[in-house]
């Protein structure tokens, strides 16, 4: 993937209007498009920080107003005959940022009209993202902070999107590594290219209910293999015969925590492997069947001795 911060870092000005401009004219990478005048600033109040802690901060929003380059007229997707223009509909993007102010993009789309059959057409723009209000140029930039491990919320203040657009950035770019289309139209993930010798396989609960869902994991990549909705023995079944006895057969060593199902699942499989207990649920097991236990029944024992101050100090 090219990065777009290190292609704005080599973009160079080109020249001022005039003495008094505070505008340089860069290009704007932006195929398709055509400016028709100079830039407007403009103010917006917005919110930073966190839950507990917002502050409120003007910042510079540069609108950049522009139509779709000259092309020939399209042909009635109905009929297919020539269509006439019918005006204009606006239609603003979101680009990449200059600096910390934010940048946008206005432009007057032809609408065609035909005179045949009463077909309308609004012409697309070329540097649209699909399904986003922003240029592909700041989805690219997006899509470059997520992969260098930038948090959603950091993103998301960089950038200016809401954090639920850049959400849904996130998603289709992990869809897109890490998924594909079956032969019935399914999607599922994709077979790991790369052999991995040690995994890590841990159960966690969806929205705070009693479901559950299990991840396996390339502990030394940190890339995601297998993800369902279960914590069943089942789960590793089918996660062996997805990758294959031929690359399980170079895998070392599991991590998991004490889900005897899991281990003896594994094990069943490929006999070779070593079964590894990770130190956050032992020392979970630890504390919850020992130092617990230990504290009831001293907590028992003083208040049948009568030393209540004693049986409720922590």
């Amino acid at each position: 993937m090219t990065s777009i911060a290190s292609t704005a870092a080599q973009l160079s000005a080109i020249s001022h209007t005039g003495e008094d401009s505070v505008f340089f004219w860069i290009p704007s990478h932006l195929e398709g498009f055509v400016q028709t005048g100079e830039p407007k600033e403009s103010t917006r109040t917005k919110e930073f920080g966190t839950s507990t802690k917002r502050c409120r901060k003007a910042v510079q929003i540069l609108t950049v107003s522009g139509r779709p380059a000259v092309s020939d007229a399209p042909c009635c997707p109905c009929c297919g005959r020539a269509i006439e223009k019918n005006g204009k509909a606006p239609i603003a993007f979101r680009h990449l940022p200059l600096g910390m102010g934010r940048a946008k993009i206005e432009v007057l789309r032809p609408r065609w009209a035909c005179r045949e059959c009463g077909g309308t057409l609004t012409e697309e723009v070329p540097f649209r993202a699909p399904g986003q209000r922003i240029t592909l140029l700041l989805l690219a930039f997006v899509c470059d902070l997520l992969a260098l491990g930038q948090t959603l919320k950091a993103v998301s203040l960089m950038t200016g999107l809401h954090k639920n657009v850049v959400k849904a950035i996130d998603r289709a770019r992990l869809s897109g590594l890490y998924t594909e289309k079956g032969e019935d139209g399914e999607t599922r993930l994709r077979k790991p290219k790369r052999q991995a010798r040690y995994l890590g396989a841990d159960t966690f609960k969806l929205y705070g209910g009693h479901r559950y869902a299990t991840v396996i994991i390339d502990l030394k990549t940190g890339h995601a293999l297998w993800l369902v909705h279960s914590k069943r023995r089942q789960v590793v079944l089918d996660f062996c015969d997805f990758v294959g006895s031929e690359w399980m057969s170079h895998v070392e060593a599991i991590a998991c925590d004490m889900n005897a199902d899991f281990e003896r699942a594994f094990l069943e499989r490929f006999p070779h492997l070593d079964i590894v207990y990770d130190c956050f649920h032992i020392v979970k097991n630890f504390n919850e069947k020992v130092i617990c236990k230990v504290r009831k029944d001293e907590q028992a024992r003083l208040k049948e001795e009568g030393d209540t101050e004693a049986a409720r100090a922590p």
